[in-house]
């Protein structure tokens, strides 16, 4: 259709130069179409415009397909490049989690070990307070002992004496 087209074009433009040429030889004559060529003149005007404005249109789709195409390029790297930053962003929350799993685990041990001396110490504490409390029971039945034997060295003394005292008296 395309080549039809153009050959139309060129055989109107043929005509258009021939008869520009027999106005050019006959100058001084003047030169009235007959009504057929006039018809013929006006129809291939006609036809030379419209293939004109054919011509423009397809060179109008062409372009507006060239900055399709170049605008579906441009999206094309702009899904690329968005895709590259959410690998990125996703490999940075992958060590985000980690590290906080990590956090996690290290708090969950450092939280055992603190019952772990909370606990031993506890122990230890109540071990301490029972031991200070035998100690105060050992020292306290000490105290007694030694005062009961206070008391009998006392009560020995006094019978010695008394013995004494009632072998000077015989």
């Amino acid at each position: 259709q395309r080549r039809m087209s153009m050959r139309r074009d060129r055989e109107l433009s043929d005509d258009v130069q021939k008869l520009i040429q027999q106005t050019s030889s006959h100058r001084r004559v003047r030169f009235s179409p007959s009504p057929e060529d006039q018809e013929e003149l006006s129809q291939s005007n006609f036809d030379f415009r419209s293939r004109a404005a054919d011509i423009e249109v397809d060179n109008q789709r062409r372009l507006l397909r060239q900055r399709q195409l170049a605008h579906e390029d441009q999206m094309h790297a702009q899904e690329k490049a968005v895709a590259s930053q959410l690998q990125g962003i996703q490999r940075v929350a992958d060590s985000v989690n980690t590290t906080l799993a990590d956090i996690k685990q290290k708090q969950h041990s450092l939280d055992s070990q603190t019952k772990t001396i909370e606990e031993t110490t506890r122990a230890a504490m109540e071990k301490v307070i029972e031991e200070r409390l035998s100690l105060e029971k050992t020292k306290e039945e000490a105290r007694e002992k030694l005062i009961e034997e206070r008391i009998k060295e006392v009560e020995r003394r006094e019978r010695e004496r008394t013995e004494e005292l009632e072998n000077k008296l015989r």
